[in-house]
């Protein structure tokens, strides 16, 4: 993903012309890694900067990047973005492999996931007390919070008590955010943030208290949140 020839090679899949990939290449991004990691905000900088420098050439020299072509790589860029969050890179090979159904796909994940996702007016969830006899109850109350909630990651808070720690990235689901929810990676700063701020928070000093603050030096929530049924 971090060559200028996959990119090149994604381009020529997606139907972007000779000279097309020759324009996003100097003005939008070296490789896939730098498509997949830009801001909405920043490709749409990148896109204007195309626009621009090429507005002075001959018609015959000219590119431009219609409506359909924008959203294109407006799709792409998240789909490999994905691909880092879940631990899965695509290597040259699997990019090479890339057909146009699949560039269809990515288009459709990200339609999907501009709808909103707003979760107004569901209502307060209130969690009962861990305690030996109520973890079925606190397990079902925290879940339908964490649901409702989102992450640093921008995906519900529910990923962090998920059942899988490594999962099938290819496997299908309805849209993008239940993909990540089922199988964005349980590393880095942002997986510890929001697991072990959570337990902490909806513990407190009960019974479950100890086996958070157990696991307090290395934040790890999820360990806690995996140890609680052996003692509840």
């Amino acid at each position: 993903m971090d060559t200028e020839a996959s990119l090149r090679t994604l381009l020529s899949t997606a139907n972007f012309g000779v000279r097309t990939k020759d324009a996003i290449v100097e003005f939008c991004c070296d490789n896939l890694n730098d498509l997949s990691t830009m801001s909405t905000k920043d490709l749409d900088i990148g896109i204007a900067n195309l626009h621009k420098s090429m507005s002075s050439l001959a018609a015959n020299h000219r590119v431009r990047l219609n409506l359909s072509k924008c959203i294109l790589l407006h799709a792409i860029s998240p789909h490999f973005y994905d691909h880092s969050l879940c631990f899965a890179p695509l290597e040259a090979a699997d990019i090479a492999a890339l057909v146009a159904n699949n560039i269809i796909a990515m288009k459709t994940d990200y339609a999907k996931s501009t709808l909103d996702h707003t979760t107004t007016g569901l209502g307060e969830v209130i969690l009962p007390k861990i305690a030996r006899l109520k973890w079925t109850k606190f397990k079902y109350a925290l879940s339908k919070l964490l649901g409702r909630s989102i992450s640093q990651n921008k995906i519900p808070l529910l990923y962090v008590i998920c059942a899988n720690d490594v999962g099938d990235f290819d496997e299908a689901y309805d849209d993008r955010r239940s993909k990540l929810t089922m199988y964005i990676s349980h590393n880095g700063p942002s997986f510890k943030a929001d697991t072990f701020s959570i337990l902490v928070q909806h513990t407190g000093s009960s019974e479950g208290a100890s086996l958070v603050q157990s696991n307090e030096q290395r934040c790890n929530g999820r360990k806690a949140w995996k140890e609680f049924p052996s003692h509840f």
